[in-house]
């Protein structure tokens, strides 16, 4: 009896460790940080960027979103501007709101210069607040390897969102549009890896399990080292006659 209730107590506290582990993970300091994002839709290749950072009183994630055609450091191929916000319902950090709103940019003061101009110069715009675009909650998979997150897409087209969280430094977003009359639904979906990390493992070549085993230097030469045992032996047998 002793043995079995100490047992179970080994069986308790490794569980609770487990569950620690998984309790101490957040979508906030995972989506924290830089991130390049690249989408095929219709033929067409995208390429976009996310930058986020905490506020000041570290409640919210705040950055902004670009997609680019050229080098990611040539801002002149920057398009579809976006600030992002992401906003947290719970102390663990695991739901909350992700949200958008269109960069502006004032092209009239960039280029109103106060040596030449009669004028006054123009009123900055009021940046747009950003507003909820889909919400997210966070639950564990295989012990922790995964984190999912499904919910509607807030947008005009409508339609589910599933955000797929795999290991410390990839995503993955699919958006499923709602479809029209007729239509099949619209798939769009977006891979993410963390910029600076090293690239998941590739599954072009197939696993290691596929590709040949190099053989040993006694596997390859197996059969001429027993034909020249066989004939070392053969005149060491002919000498002693």
């Amino acid at each position: 009896i002793r043995c079995n209730m100490i047992t179970g107590v080994r069986w308790a506290t490794l569980i609770g460790c487990a569950s620690g582990q998984a309790a101490a993970w957040s979508f906030a300091s995972f989506l924290e940080g830089e991130w390049d994002l690249q989408r095929v839709r219709a033929g067409v290749f995208t390429q976009a960027q996310y930058a986020l950072r905490w506020s000041d009183d570290r409640t919210v994630l705040a950055g902004d979103y670009f997609e680019y055609t050229g080098r990611v450091e040539d801002e002149a191929s920057h398009t579809n501007r976006m600030h992002v916000r992401v906003t947290f319902s719970d102390e663990e950090q695991l739901a909350g709101s992700f949200e958008l709103a269109k960069a502006t940019s004032d092209a009239n003061a960039e280029d109103w210069d106060d040596d030449f101009a009669d004028t006054e110069p123009p009123t900055p715009k009021p940046a747009p607040e950003p507003k909820p675009v889909f919400q997210f909650d966070f639950t564990p998979r295989n012990n922790g390897a995964f984190w999912l997150s499904e919910s509607r897409w807030l947008g005009s087209s409508g339609g589910k969102l599933q955000f797929v969280v795999m290991g410390r430094d990839a995503f993955v977003i699919s958006q499923f549009s709602s479809a029209s009359s007729g239509t099949e639904p619209l798939v769009s979906t977006w891979t993410a890896l963390r910029r600076g990390a090293d690239a998941l493992p590739s599954t072009a070549s197939g696993s290691s399990a596929d590709k040949p085993k190099k053989k040993s230097l006694l596997s390859r030469f197996f059969y001429s080292l027993i034909f020249l045992i066989a004939v070392t032996g053969w005149r060491v047998y002919k000498q002693k006659r």
